[in-house]
């Protein structure tokens, strides 16, 4: 499906696919760092050197969001945060304006 065709709950499940592969990449990275370090077995070139470039396309879209709306996308998709999250730093209106504007600038950096 086309990213232009797809509604509101199908960019948000997009998003949250893409950022959940990041996270899964940047996990692995680590782990694979640390067997590395403790001499349990070599570096996986390859599969890291695919890892680290995923990571660095996804950060590289993050740092061309706005602050807010990358604040929400880190703490939306990213962290661990309770649902609420948002609360402390905006109203509820300006939240959803703020995570709307961030799924389709992220999306839209992403297909660059």
């Amino acid at each position: 499906m086309k990213v232009q065709t797809m509604n509101h709950k199908e960019k948000m499940q997009y998003v949250k696919k893409i950022l959940a592969e990041y996270h899964k990449a940047t996990q692995m990275v680590k782990f694979e760092e640390a067997k590395y370090h403790f001499g349990n077995e070599e570096k996986k070139d390859k599969e890291t050197y695919e890892l680290n470039r995923k990571i660095v396309e996804i950060d590289s879209v993050l740092n061309l969001l706005m602050n807010d709306d990358r604040l929400v996308i880190e703490n939306e998709f990213i962290t661990v945060h309770n649902d609420f999250w948002w609360v402390e730093y905006y109203s509820k209106s300006t939240y959803y304006r703020h995570l709307n504007r961030a799924v389709e600038e992220f999306i839209c950096y992403y297909q660059i």
